[in-house]
């Protein structure tokens, strides 16, 4: 390497650099001449000590094209590094930078040393001129900076994931407290003796932790119900055998109730002892709805039993297994219980109506339901004449067919008789007003050939259905055929199948279907059809009775009222199990962090799982509280102006980074021309937030989500929007899309979709949707995807109405001002306490109202700047101590700045916040960034 190279002022530099090169674990010091392009001599590469020939070893020759060598190093990097190394190199751009007046040029990249080791090479490069000659030459040193930087990421991990779980654990705790049960730890020792209770455990048994210390020997056994003691046999079975227990008893509370808990315990070492974790939840509504739901079933039974024409329930298979029989039923086919239960009922009917029985199968799988007569062969082998009252009922999960029957036979035998009487009478011209003037409901005959022509039709008759005689033969063809409902034409088969039975002597039919109306739609009747068989002269004659009311209003009621109570109690079931799920996980991911505090990885993971799991319990939690608001009708309308554009957008991408980890395709479709609206933005917001998650939920990786708003139409004012959603998800049956809506519905529980959730989102997205004066709907295919719609009429907003929102001012200087925190509970406390002083505050804390209200009054003047009020406290609450404070003669105290600070959310809450004299009010658990808007709005002013 010639020294000609060098000024006389850069020998030292060099010197330094080969020193440090020689110092560092793995450096590189060459010379480069950028004018001709090559590197001067043959560079080194210091490892361990050690000096390696770098051009040697690359296979270059000494004094080689410096392009050369830039290009063999490039194509080792990662490809992400090579083009930045490649542009840092390149002699143009160097020679550019020396003209521009850099003389030192640094640069970081990822690449590998002479012996294969990956490490980041810090580069810097002195640039001079030749004293000789004139060209640009470069000395360039690399060292080896991958352990600092693979420390500094390392920590820079670390640091992220405790904020994370700092983080959640606020929700987690909240989470906790939220729930109607309760935490405590005891001792296995004799009675279980207290190591730690939770507030809501106190809050639970209705004694403090002194009390329980006082009044019950500090011992958990204390408060067990004494007849549900043998339960505390099985736990510690299953505590020694499994390490953990799920059991069910009652506790005694010091008011003399007693609750139904449902507790998972969990086999722990604390300091050196085994002993119990338990997490208990209130169950007592749970238990005593279902304790309600069984004596209903047992009232029902006992009813079934005294109904003297006969009960029974039967499968949905074709054989119609019997699952079920009254003492009545069992009198009316002469069988004992144990001769046909669970034998075919298909077996009971007798053959000569098997065919006849067997031909309504196709509407009670339609319509769930049917009324029919036909005979049924006893025992003895004598046929009795049933009329069947036949539901489809849902029970535990399971379809049946819920029958009630009625022996019809001395009726059949008495209009059999009456029939034979009247059949000279029915020749005669007083036949017809006679019987008119005596059949209850509406009389007609009709020919026994193809569409049954009218040969007489009563006034009766003609009342029920609207039509004048005249009306029905112009109209109708004189057919009663074209009379009938045509999704019920399938009761003139019945005529057909007596019609089968000529020969055999009269042949009668009942049955329940539609008869078309003037006035429009049509009418429920009852008909009772006798075939009478007189060779050439047959005919059919009928009484139809008007039973739309009993159809519609009492046998609709029922059913309404029994799909509610199974729906509700399918909810109860699901939700216990929705809430069960993770509250298990945020337990076990909590114990985890717990036991594995230094393992990186495990905590990691556990956070991500605790953070998962607390926001679908928080999500249930909400859906279950915003659907009770809007039933009890406490949701109103809160209007405010509102830029549609900046909202959708702002919306999107809240949900944009959940989509892409998820593995999903997500757009958002706009054609809107006015933007500015008035309209309540939360509840809009909850719409589309619910039509988004629905979709994100059962959408699987690689489907799509688009997110879309287009503007309908303008009257006036009033513009129509319709918001929707669109997925490639798994879509819903066609069944299940006429009750998406309703409250508590649901295709498939968690357990069967593996997609948690109320089975409330779409109900409330209904009910807002509705409540804003709009509509929603629904397309779906099965296996194919979903698209959810909600069309809303909103008004402009005018320019004055226009308000821009308001920015935190992040420059509000928070040092040396105090805060006032008045907070019961312990656990939120510590939380507040960490945000605040995360903000520069300085904190006082106060436990009450009263104790709020006395240190402001004994402190200096101006000694607090702010005061963050909980609302629900004991001895004095948030409320009345903002009363008192607002109400002292002294202004300065009495205009200290308050900020509710309360688990209260709603709107009538804010209202009321505001009403009593605070000045904002942010909910829990605590949103930063809510509160520091708020605090700097107070400061800024």
């Amino acid at each position: 390497m010639t020294e000609r190279v060098f000024k006389p002022e850069m020998m030292y530099e060099r010197e330094k650099q080969l020193v440090k090169a020689l110092l560092d674990c793995a450096g590189v010091c060459y010379d480069i001449n950028f004018t001709k392009n090559v590197i001067l001599g043959n560079p080194i590469q210091v490892v361990d000590g050690v000096e390696y020939p770098i051009l040697e070893l690359i296979g270059k020759k000494e004094n080689c094209s410096y392009s050369e060598v830039i290009d063999y190093w490039a194509e080792k990097m990662p490809f992400e590094e090579s083009i930045p190394f490649r542009e840092f190199s390149d002699a143009e751009n160097v020679k550019a930078r020396f003209l521009n007046g850099e003389r030192i040029l640094r640069h970081k990249f990822w690449t590998y040393d002479v012996l294969g080791n990956s490490m980041l090479a810090e580069q810097k490069i002195i640039l001079y001129e030749d004293v000789t000659n004139g060209d640009l030459l470069g000395l360039s040193y690399v060292s080896n900076g991958s352990e600092a930087e693979l420390s500094k990421r390392k920590q820079v991990k670390l640091k992220e994931q405790y904020k994370e779980a700092s983080d959640r654990a606020e929700i987690l705790q909240k989470a906790g407290e939220n729930l109607p049960g309760g935490y405590h730890r005891c001792s296995m020792k004799d009675g279980y003796p207290f190591l730690f209770i939770s507030k809501s455990f106190e809050q639970l048994v209705g004694y403090t932790k002194e009390q329980i210390e006082s009044e019950l020997d500090n011992k958990f056994i204390n408060l067990v119900y004494p007849e549900d003691l043998h339960v505390f046999d099985k736990l510690e079975n299953d505590v020694a055998d499994h390490g953990t227990s799920d059991t069910i008893y009652r506790l005694r509370r010091r008011d003399g109730q007693l609750r139904w808990i449902q507790d998972s315990t969990l086999s722990i070492e604390w300091n050196g002892e085994t002993c119990l974790q338990c997490t208990i939840a209130d169950i007592t509504d749970f238990v005593k709805q279902q304790q309600k739901l069984v004596k209903e079933r047992a009232e029902f039974e006992e009813l079934a039993e005294n109904i003297p024409c006969g009960y029974h329930r039967c499968t949905t298979d074709g054989g119609f297994l019997l699952s079920f029989v009254s003492d009545s039923f069992l009198e009316t086919v002469g069988y004992t219980r144990e001769e046909i239960l669970w034998k075919p009922f298909i077996d009971l009917v007798s053959p000569l109506d098997r065919e006849t029985f067997m031909s309504h199968e196709p509407q009670l799988v339609e319509t769930g339901k049917v009324e029919l007569a036909y005979r049924i062969r006893r025992k003895d082998g004598k046929d009795r004449w049933i009329k069947d009252s036949t539901m489809k009922v849902e029970q535990n999960g399971k379809e049946y067919y819920q029958c009630i029957l009625a022996d019809i036979t001395d009726f059949v035998n008495q209009q059999e008789e009456m029939l034979s009487k009247n059949l000279e009478l029915m020749k005669k011209e007083t036949f017809m007003e006679t019987v008119e003037n005596s059949m209850p409901g509406g009389y007609h005959r009709c020919m026994a050939e193809n569409g049954c022509p009218f040969t007489y039709i009563s006034t009766h008759f003609t009342n029920i259905v609207g039509f004048s005689r005249e009306e029905i033969k112009k109209d109708f063809g004189n057919l009663y055929r074209n009379l009938v409902w045509e999704e019920d034409i399938q009761a003139m088969t019945t005529y057909e199948d007596m019609l089968a039975m000529r020969g055999k002597g009269n042949v009668y039919n009942n049955s329940v279907y539609r008869l078309k109306h003037k006035g429009g739609g049509y009418r429920w009747v009852s008909d009772s059809t006798m075939f009478v068989d007189l060779g050439e002269d047959s005919f059919f004659q009928a009484v139809i009775s008007d039973i739309t009311p009993y159809i519609e209003g009492l046998d609709d009621a029922k059913k309404e009222a029994e799909a509610s109570n199974m729906a509700k109690s399918t909810f109860l079931f699901n939700a216990s199990h929705d809430i069960r799920t993770p509250m298990n996980a945020i337990k076990g991911f909590a114990q985890m962090i717990s036991e594995n505090a230094s393992n990186e990885s495990v905590v990691a993971d556990a956070v991500e799982k605790i953070q998962l799991a607390s926001d679908t319990l928080m999500s249930l939690m909400n859906d279950i509280l915003d659907l009770a608001r809007i039933e009890k009708g406490k949701e109103e309308i809160n209007y405010e102006a509102v830029n549609l554009r900046e909202d959708n957008k702002n919306l999107y991408q809240m949900f944009e980074s959940s989509m892409v980890e998820a593995g999903i395709d997500f757009k958002m479709e706009e054609e809107i021309e006015h933007a500015n609206i008035l309209c309540d933005e939360l509840k809009l917001t909850r719409i589309r937030m619910n039509m988004l998650s629905n979709a994100k939920k059962f959408t699987p990786s690689g489907g799509s989500v688009i997110f879309g708003v287009e503007e309908q139409s303008v009257d006036g004012d009033l513009i129509t929007y319709r918001f929707y959603t669109r997925d490639t998800g798994i879509g819903m049956s066609e069944e299940f899309q006429k009750r998406a809506f309703e409250q508590f519905e649901r295709e498939h529980t968690s357990t069967e979709s593996g997609v948690t959730g109320s089975g409330l989102g779409l109900a409330i997205i209904k009910k807002l949707v509705e409540l804003m004066g709009g509509k929603v709907e629904i397309k779906s295919t099965l296996g194919k995807g979903t698209e959810i719609s909600a069309t809303i009429p909103l008004r402009f907003a005018s320019k004055d109405e226009i308000k821009s929102k308001i920015e935190i001012n992040a420059q509000v200087d928070m040092n040396g001002k105090r805060v006032l925190l008045v907070e019961d509970n312990a656990f939120n406390r510590e939380i507040a306490r960490y945000l605040l002083h995360g903000m520069n505050f300085e904190v006082d804390e106060a436990e009450n109202g009263l104790e709020c209200i006395d240190k402001i009054i004994k402190a200096e003047p101006n000694y607090y700047d702010l005061v963050l009020m909980d609302i629900q406290m004991p001895i004095m609450d948030g409320y009345t101590a903002t009363i008192q404070i607002r109400n002292h003669t002294n202004p300065l105290v009495a205009n200290i700045p308050i900020i509710a600070m309360t688990a209260n959310a709603f709107d009538e809450d804010k209202q009321k916040c505001l009403s009593v004299g605070m000045n904002a009010h942010v909910g829990k658990p605590i949103d930063t960034a809510a509160l520091l808007e708020e605090i700097s709005k107070i400061f800024s002013v």
